[in-house]
């Protein structure tokens, strides 16, 4: 914006001289143009190199972020008996599934369920019941 406000002034400076400057400074019509197509020419990869910077900019901010929560312990920890996830059909079994966010409140009691490769299912019931937690 404030480049932008900057190339304004100056384009108005440089119209002014060709109107109202006195001989030594008055500027021709040619001159204008000229001058104005210069500040153009410069003004749009300085402003696109001024963009990429920003970008660029929050890339590392993202990056830095990325390798802190790499960093962090988990805190979902599997059972000790749990077998290994295989995805061999691309199919999803759930068997016996028990799942709750802390050992007093289970959400989930041994639920069982297939869904087969390329089929879609549906899991429906009360609102706030926790459903949500099958599509993560």
């Amino acid at each position: 914006m404030l480049s932008f406000v900057l190339v304004c002034l100056v384009d108005h400076f440089c119209a002014y001289l060709v109107a109202y400057g006195k001989d030594g400074e008055k500027l021709t019509v040619g001159d204008y143009v000229l001058f104005a197509t210069y500040i153009i020419q410069l003004y749009v990869p300085l402003n696109w190199f001024g963009h990429t910077i920003d970008r660029f900019r929050k890339i590392l901010s993202i990056w830095e972020n990325m390798f802190e929560l790499m960093k962090e312990e988990q805190e979902v920890i599997d059972a000790p008996d749990a077998p290994d996830l295989v995805c061999s059909r691309g199919g999803i079994d759930f068997s016996n599934v028990t799942f709750g966010y802390s050992p007093e409140k289970t959400i989930l009691k041994n639920v069982t369920f297939n869904v087969s490769p390329g089929k879609t299912i549906a899991i429906v019931g009360p609102s706030g019941k926790s459903l949500r937690i099958l599509i993560y």
